[in-house]
C-alpha cells in the first residue's frame, strides 16, 4: 500500500504513526505533501525512510508565482473541481484570500497544478490528513477523490480522547450517522446503556474542557519566555520566506503587543459582562476566525457580527442574547467589534474567560455555527439550532437552519415545544462511540499528549481498523 500524508502542522504526529504502521504493514510506503519546508525538514531528521515529500513553496519558486495566471486552465478546472466555482478554494484559505486578485488567482492555478502533479507521481492508495482546512488541503481532497483515492480526515468529535476517521471535506461523520439510525430502530443493550449512562454522568458531573483549551486560552502576556517563543517561531520564516503562514519576528511581536493591549483595554473599558441570575437568554458562542469552522463549514456566515444582529432581531420578547468569544481568542478580536456588539440593545457580551459549560446549562437555547458549544448543548439536553455544517446537526433534537429568514420561527418553535429525550440522547452517545475511536489529534505544541506513545498507538490502531474495512470493501 502507498499512503500520502498531508503534513500540515502534524509532521511529528504523522511520522510516529507511520513508524507503527510500518510494523504492521511492512510493505507500505509513505510520502507526503506540505505547504512549506519546515515540517518536511523536521520529518526527514526523524525518519529517512519516507519517499517524496512535495513542497508547495518549492513549486512556487520553480514556477514563478508572480507570473500571470492562466484563465483558460482555471476555467477548465472549474468544471472539474468547482464547488460549484473555484473562488471557494481561495476564500477557504485565511492567507491566500488576503492576496491581491492576480496573486490569489496565480496561487490557485499553481496549487491545482502542484497537487495534480504530486498525486500523479506518488500515486497513493490512501491519503490521510487532518480536517480540510485550507486551499491546499481542499484541493488534495477534491483531486484525490477525482482520482478515486480514499481521503481520510482524522476529525474531532468535540470530545476529549475521541477521534473519528471520515471521508468528507465537510464535517459529516457517516459512521456516527449510520450507527445512530440503526440504534433508533431498536432498544439499547445493557452494555450500551451502561456505556452511555457512565459517559453522560462523567460529562455532566465532572466536566473537563477540551485539552487544547488548557494551554491556548491563557491570558496573553509579554514575558521573556513569550518573547523567546516568538523568536523561535520567527526562525521558521527565515527557513522558508515563501511560507506565508510563518510570520516575521516583527510581525509576531506586533501581534502579541496588540493582543496584550486589547485584552487589558477591553477590561478597563468594561466591555464584558457576567450573566444575570434569573434572566432568560439565548446563547450564541463566537467561532475562532478566520478558521475552517466558518471559511469551509459556513462560508456565507463569516461575518459573525451580522449573524448576531440577525439573531438579535429574531428573539421573542423577554429574552436577551448572550454572546461570548472563543477562549483562545483573548485579545485577538478588534475592540471595535466588541463595541459594535455592545451597541445592540438586547445583546449581553460576556467575559471571554467565563466557563461556557455553566452558561449552556442555564440557557433557554443555544445557536451554534459549528463549534464545541453545540455538542455541549446536545449532551446537556438543551434546544439547539445549527447554522453551519457539522456532524451533530444530524441529532434528532437539534434543528438545522439554512435560511436566515426562518430563524425567528425556528427559535419560537423550539422554545415552545422542545422536550428533552434522554433515551434518544443515550442512543446518540452510543452512536458517537461506535463511529469513533480513542485518540487525540491537536496541535502538538498545545497538547503534547498528542505525540505520546499511548496516543500514537490509539490513532494507529484506529487507522489499521479502518484499513481492514477498506480492504474488505475493495476485495
Amino acid at each position: 500500500m502507498k499512503i500520502t500524508f498531508f503534513l500540515s502542522i502534524y509532521e511529528v504526529f504523522f511520522q510516529r504513526i507511520s513508524q507503527l504502521l510500518r510494523q504492521d504493514l511492512p510493505e507500505t510506503s509513505f510520502s507526503g505533501i506540505s505547504y512549506g519546508r519546515i515540517g518536511p525538514n523536521r520529518l526527514r531528521k526523524a525518519d529517512s525512510q519516507w519517499g517524496e515529500i512535495a513542497i508547495f513553496t518549492d513549486y512556487l519558486r520553480e514556477k514563478n508565482g508572480s507570473a500571470p495566471f492562466d484563465l483558460n486552465f482555471l476555467e477548465i478546472k472549474e468544471k472539474e473541481l468547482g464547488i460549484p466555482n473555484l473562488p471557494f478554494y481561495i476564500s477557504s484559505d485565511r492567507y491566500i484570500s488576503k492576496l491581491p486578485y492576480e496573486k490569489a488567482m496565480r496561487a490557485l492555478e499553481l496549487c491545482i497544478r502542484f497537487v495534480e502533479e504530486a498525486l500523479e507521481r506518488q500515486n497513493p492508495d490512501l491519503i490521510i490528513m487532518d480536517d480540510v482546512c485550507c486551499m491546499l488541503s481542499y484541493l488534495i481532497y477534491k483531486i484525490g477523490k477525482k482520482r478515486g483515492v480514499p481521503v481520510w480526515s482524522l476529525g474531532s468529535l468535540k470530545l476529549n480522547h475521541r477521534r473519528s476517521i471520515y471521508d468528507d471535506c465537510l464535517d459529516t461523520r457517516q459512521a456516527v450517522s449510520d450507527a445512530y439510525e440503526s440504534l433508533k430502530a431498536r432498544d439499547l443493550t445493557s452494555e450500551e446503556r451502561k456505556q452511555a449512562e457512565t459517559f453522560l454522568d462523567e460529562y455532566t458531573n465532572h466536566y473537563e474542557p477540551l485539552l487544547y483549551l488548557k494551554t491556548r486560552s491563557k491570558v496573553p502576556n509579554f514575558s521573556l519566555k513569550a518573547l523567546w517563543n516568538l523568536l523561535g517561531l520567527s526562525r521558521d520564516h527565515l527557513q522558508d520566506p515563501l511560507d506565508i503562514s510563518r510570520m516575521k519576528f516583527t510581525e509576531l511581536v506586533r501581534s502579541r503587543i496588540s493582543r496584550v493591549f486589547r485584552h487589558r483595554l477591553g477590561k478597563v473599558m468594561g466591555l464584558f459582562e457576567k450573566p444575570v441570575p434569573g434572566e432568560k437568554y439565548v446563547f450564541f458562542p463566537l467561532q475562532v476566525q478566520p478558521e475552517r469552522s466558518t471559511l469551509i463549514l459556513a462560508p456565507f456566515l463569516c461575518d459573525q457580527l451580522a449573524v448576531i444582529e440577525n439573531i438579535s432581531k429574531s428573539l421573542p420578547v423577554g429574552y436577551r442574547l448572550y454572546v461570548k468569544d472563543h477562549p483562545i481568542f483573548l485579545g485577538r478580536r478588534p475592540l471595535s467589534e466588541y463595541r459594535r456588539l455592545r451597541s445592540i440593545y438586547n445583546v449581553r457580551l460576556l467575559d471571554t474567560q467565563l466557563p461556557s459549560f455553566e452558561i449552556v446549562k442555564n440557557t433557554s437555547l443555544v445557536i451554534s455555527i459549528s463549534n464545541t458549544i453545540g455538542m455541549e448543548a446536545v449532551l446537556l439536553q438543551k434546544p439547539l439550532i445549527v447554522l453551519g455544517e457539522t456532524f451533530y446537526k444530524d441529532y434528532d433534537q437539534s434543528l438545522s437552519v439554512d435560511n436566515i429568514k426562518q430563524l425567528p420561527y425556528a427559535i419560537q418553535g423550539l422554545l415552545a415545544s422542545f422536550k428533552p429525550d434522554r433515551e434518544n440522547l443515550l442512543k446518540y452517545i452510543v452512536a458517537l462511540f461506535k463511529g469513533s475511536y480513542p485518540g487525540t489529534r491537536r496541535q502538538p505544541y498545545a497538547v503534547p499528549y498528542v505525540v505520546s506513545p499511548e496516543n500514537i498507538k490509539d490513532v494507529t490502531q484506529a487507522l489499521l481498523a479502518e484499513m481492514k474495512k477498506l480492504s474488505s470493501v475493495v476485495s
